[in-house]
């Protein structure tokens, strides 16, 4: 597993092998959010492996900012996703008691630290933002 480039980042954020309790959820999200964690939401980074197109070329056609569309990009960064990532940044201080900062960290360390799925109310967070940025993404058309 270590040698799969695709699983490097669940390696990140999966330490042990137990049952996740946001797998209960009554929640359609919970599966699209196993997708995100696993490395099979499809994203630009995803389909393009689909597709075979180089790396450099899944590119964000959401925010055409010229940055890879990956999990990362999804959560942490991609500006049409703003509102809702404001919103589950917000949230998470909340949760953290205002311990955990996300402008303290990097994209990826944001990442590692939301895709956790140890806390359930990180994770209920998390499907929230997930259900707002799907209803942006179907909205917006790839360019």
């Amino acid at each position: 597993m270590a040698k799969k480039p695709k699983l490097c980042r669940y390696q990140r954020i999966k330490h042990t092998l137990e049952f996740e309790k946001y797998l209960l959820e009554p929640n359609r999200t919970r599966r699209k959010l196993t997708a995100l964690r696993i490395g099979a939401f499809p994203l630009r980074i995803e389909v393009g492996r689909w597709r075979r197109e180089p790396v450099e070329q899944r590119i964000c056609l959401k925010c055409m900012s010229g940055q890879l569309e990956n999990e990362s990009h999804f959560l942490a960064e991609c500006v049409a996703y703003q509102q809702p990532r404001d919103t589950l940044f917000a949230r998470i201080r909340e949760i953290s008691l205002n311990i955990w900062k996300p402008e303290r960290y990097s994209k990826e360390r944001n990442w590692e630290l939301i895709m956790d799925g140890t806390n359930i109310h990180f994770c209920r967070a998390v499907m929230e933002f997930m259900a707002a940025a799907l209803r942006i993404r179907d909205r917006l058309k790839d360019k």
